[in-house]
């Protein structure tokens, strides 16, 4: 997940991801202000993959102290990519199997 990025563990994430910073800033902030977020589906195309779309699944949680005061945040990843394509597969599949028996034999689906 992380690649080229030694050294990332421990850093701002707007370090880390600044590819994607602006699209993990709001997230980033309402984790820090201590709600848990789920992020399901989150498209992305790292550097090292530019010719084709990556799709994860995040979570991220506060970490607290025994206070409750919010110290920092976990971030729980799940690569989701082969789930998508196949969902992709499934309705491009079901769209076409429905427009072949829903227009005429002389029109292309």
């Amino acid at each position: 997940m992380l690649g080229n990025r030694q050294g990332a563990v421990g850093q701002p994430l707007r370090v880390t991801w600044r590819e994607t910073w602006e699209q993990l800033r709001p997230i980033t902030q309402k984790t820090m202000s201590g709600e848990a977020v789920y992020h399901e589906i989150f498209r992305s195309k790292p550097p090292d993959m530019a010719d084709r779309d990556r799709y994860l699944t995040f979570r991220y949680s506060p970490i607290r102290d025994e206070n409750g005061t919010v110290l920092g945040m976990i971030d729980t990843v799940i690569e989701t990519t082969e789930a998508v394509r196949g969902r992709q597969r499934l309705a491009s599949e079901w769209e076409r199997d429905r427009c072949s028996k829903t227009r005429p034999a002389s029109w292309r689906c």
